[in-house]
């Protein structure tokens, strides 16, 4: 009779360790893919951040372009201006009757680099500048 109780007793013993270890195994899954889901999130996160301090550069590059064409219409436009988190490039192609090509590329200098470039066709008439044209275009 012995011998009966203890191999019934193991087998209680047995099926709960191997539960045990199924519930470990469970929870670990579910843990792990938890964690691979928060860092896509926030790695997704940083890439927006990114691309909207690029876009913020790129649009100041525009604005000062606009700006130096006001006092000078020959204004060809800088590279690598410094402002903020990053830096801006902006070339200024003079077109016909007072339209400009504006183009500026903007972005972070550290952390993750996402440059991001507005292309911008702008007339200039009697000091007043009109945008005829906007697009925004951002790296990957």
């Amino acid at each position: 009779m012995n011998g009966t109780l203890r191999t019934a007793r193991e087998r209680r013993e047995g099926t709960a360790l191997l539960a045990v270890v199924a519930y470990l195994g469970i929870v670990s899954i579910l843990s792990g893919t938890f964690f691979v889901a928060v860092n896509r999130a926030l790695d997704r996160a940083a890439a927006q951040e990114s691309r909207e301090v690029g876009r913020c550069l790129a649009e100041s590059g525009v604005e000062k372009a606009l700006a130096e064409l006001r006092a000078d219409p020959g204004y060809p436009g800088e590279t690598g201006a410094v402002l903020g988190e990053g830096t801006f490039s902006v070339a200024v192609e003079r077109g016909a009757n007072g339209v400009y090509r504006i183009v500026s590329t903007g972005a972070r200098t550290e952390g993750r680099v996402v440059p991001v470039t507005v292309e911008v066709e702008a007339e200039l008439r009697d000091g007043v500048v009109s945008a005829l044209r906007w697009v925004e275009e951002a790296g990957r």
